[in-house]
């Protein structure tokens, strides 16, 4: 009655119920042949409730448990064979579930479709034609790596004797099996350096797969050819690329083409969609690496994510998606993808030392143009102890980039310890002095000028004089005496500012077509009070450099050092020349002193109209100038003299 039951629920798919009325005959019952039925029966429910892709593993565990009992208990052949199928089934899903076991599972199922082989034509009773059995175990033994032994067992089975006229042609799925079978070992052999042997199976998968006008491919064996073709054209354009370095030849365009033919067809091809996955990853990395189709490559890379969100590429395609948006400057987006392969690293299958190396310096650098310099410092820090400081120049950038992080966050010792261990370590890797000049301009903020003129005189021994590094290095060590005069008094600022004249005739010497060196010079007398001589380089200078637009520090300085002569005639077209809006944030007064100074200049030329309009611009533009007072008193004289006519006034 239970079995009876049992046979009930499972012709209503009611699995579960059909479950246990088996098992309530499996316990009760001994040596009887309706045990022995049920037990088939028992594992077969099983078998349907772990039809779902979701089931447990244990539940597929449970499976292969109830076939070995009942095979234990009851070898009849008509449900031994369906027996063995069902097996080989569930332990190649086990192999799929458990990597760690992958190959050991795939062999259990390789053994059991091989007893099935040995029924020859018994395999018949579960569906399948001895050849079809045979299919089966190619495909697993190409499953398991064996690429060799199934390519010799297709090759077997389509030079079996054929009677075309009462079986038909020999359908497509075993052609293309070998073609399957052809195309794995080609990759592998390209993975030995057999390039070679690895091209001539290629160009036979391609001719397997080749579109034939007689015996047409339909239907699925269609989508199988036409993703064949993209694989075999991208495996070609790789060796060929490696032989003759061209990353863009023809087979990768061919390749495009093909997987956008398969695509179309079928997006989510293979098992678990892993043809579609290739296809769609294989044919985005071209459009990334050699068209630079960014904005499409970013699209494609978005969707792989969204289709095959838990796919073994996932952490490559993270990566990738990030420098494409990097490329396109979106940083903020890029940092996201760059940050969510580093976080998966540690779980994804199918990573690789160049991903991970890039992901974290892509995340580094996108926080570092994005100006969040303390997230960018701690991240070069991580990914310079990952690598171990190595000698790389994604290291060794990485390393000046943490140092900048550290100024540009105010951390003037950080980043002065990160340089100077950068060139301890790797003294001969500052090829363009880039790294010493960065330390020299550190420790000048920190106000050690002696320390920072000694790095750049080392830039100067130790570079050629072309080179640009040197160049910006003399101009620095004038600068630094410059900013230490203004600490200095007394002869101890007159001896600095003595030492940025020597500097600047050097750099004279040194550059002769350079026209900087006379402004530094005409602005350094002026600070030493010799106005003659800073009047005189400052025009040098004016004509050398034939500016329009002069900068409103050397303007203003020869315009003063005009006034300072009272060669006031001169110091009025000076003055004019000064560019009132170019004085930075806070130097308001000091343009109003210049057109104060101008005002004065135009009086003492008797130019009193003139001058009445200066000082009242000061009134206009500048009310809350502490010259407000003074310029109005100008203002009531000169109004007053212009009225009574009395015009000249001698220099004071």
């Amino acid at each position: 009655g239970f079995h009876f039951l049992g046979e009930i629920h499972a012709l209503r798919e009611d699995w579960s119920n059909a479950a246990e009325k088996f098992e309530e005959v499996i316990q009760n019952a001994t040596g009887d042949p309706i045990r022995n039925r049920s037990l088939y029966q028992y594992a077969d429910v099983l078998y349907e409730m772990a039809r779902p892709k979701d089931a447990d593993t244990s539940l597929l565990r449970n499976i292969i448990s109830a076939y070995g009992s009942a095979l234990d208990a009851s070898a009849e052949t008509v449900r031994i064979l369906p027996a063995y199928l069902r097996l080989s089934k569930t332990w190649e899903r086990l192999a799929d579930r458990e990597k760690g076991q992958k190959l050991e599972n795939l062999g259990k199922s390789l053994a059991y479709m091989k007893k099935l082989r040995d029924f020859g034509k018994g395999a018949e009773l579960v569906g399948l034609e001895p050849k079809e059995v045979d299919l089966e175990i190619a495909r697993l033994l190409r499953e398991m790596g064996q690429t060799e032994e199934s390519i010799a067992l297709l090759r077997k089975v389509i030079a079996l004797p054929r009677d075309e006229f009462l079986e038909g042609p020999l359908p497509h799925k075993y052609r293309l099996a070998l073609a399957r079978s052809l195309l794995q070992n080609a990759e592998e052999m390209a993975g030995q350096g057999r390039d070679a042997s690895a091209e001539r199976q290629l160009y036979e998968v391609l001719e397997i797969a080749r579109p034939n006008e007689q015996n047409p491919f339909e239907g699925e064996d269609e989508t199988e050819a036409v993703y064949l073709r993209g694989h075999a054209y991208y495996n070609l354009g790789v060796l060929l690329a490696r032989k003759n370095g061209d990353p863009r030849n023809s087979h990768f365009t061919k390749m495009v083409a093909a997987y956008q033919s398969a695509l179309d067809q079928n997006d989510s091809y293979g098992k678990n969609g892993h043809d579609s996955l290739l296809a769609l990853l294989r044919r985005t990395n071209y459009l990334y690496d050699n068209a630079e189709q960014y904005n499409d490559a970013v699209r494609e890379y978005t969707r792989i994510l969204e289709e095959f969100p838990d796919n073994p590429y996932a952490y490559r395609v993270q990566y990738k998606l990030g420098e494409a948006l990097y490329r396109l400057n979106r940083y903020a987006e890029a940092e996201k993808h760059f940050r969510d392969a580093v976080r998966d690293f540690p779980r994804t299958q199918y990573t690789d030392d160049e991903s991970f190396r890039g992901s974290y310096f892509g995340l580094a650098t996108c926080q570092y143009l994005e100006e969040d310099y303390a997230r960018a410092a701690q991240t070069y820090e991580t990914l310079l102890s990952l690598v171990q400081y190595e000698d790389s120049p994604e290291s060794l950038l990485a390393w000046k980039r943490l140092a900048d992080a550290y100024h540009q966050q105010g951390l003037i010792d950080e980043s002065i310890d990160e340089l100077r261990g950068f060139l301890k370590k790797y003294p001969t890797r500052d090829d363009n002095g880039l790294v010493r000049f960065q330390l020299a301009r550190n420790l000048f903020e920190r106000f050690d000028y002696g320390e920072g003129r000694e790095e750049l005189r080392k830039i100067i021994e130790e570079l050629p004089r072309d080179s640009e590094t040197v160049r910006w290095a003399h101009y620095l060590i004038c600068k630094s005496y410059q900013d230490e005069s203004g600490l200095a008094v007394g002869e101890d600022r007159k001896e600095l500012l003595m030492k940025v004249l020597d500097e600047a005739e050097k750099i004279r010497i040194a550059y002769p077509d350079e026209d900087r060196p006379l402004a530094i010079m005409g602005l350094t007398y002026f600070d030493l009070g010799d106005y003659e001589r800073s009047a005189k380089y400052l025009e040098y200078y004016n004509q050398a450099s034939r500016t329009e637009d002069p900068k409103p520090e050397n303007q203003l300085k020869l315009a003063e050092s005009f006034f300072r002569l009272k060669r006031y005639k001169e110091a009025i077209p000076a003055y004019r020349r000064v560019d009132l809006t170019g004085f930075e944030v806070g130097g308001r007064e000091e343009a109003a002193r210049t057109l104060f100074n101008l005002a004065e200049s135009l009086r003492y030329e008797d130019r009193l109209v003139e001058a009445v309009a200066n000082y009242e611009k000061i009134l206009e533009d500048y009310p809350t100038s502490t010259l407000r007072e003074l310029a109005q008193g100008r203002i009531n004289e000169l109004q007053w003299r212009i009225s009574k006519g009395i015009s000249r006034q001698a220099n004071p």
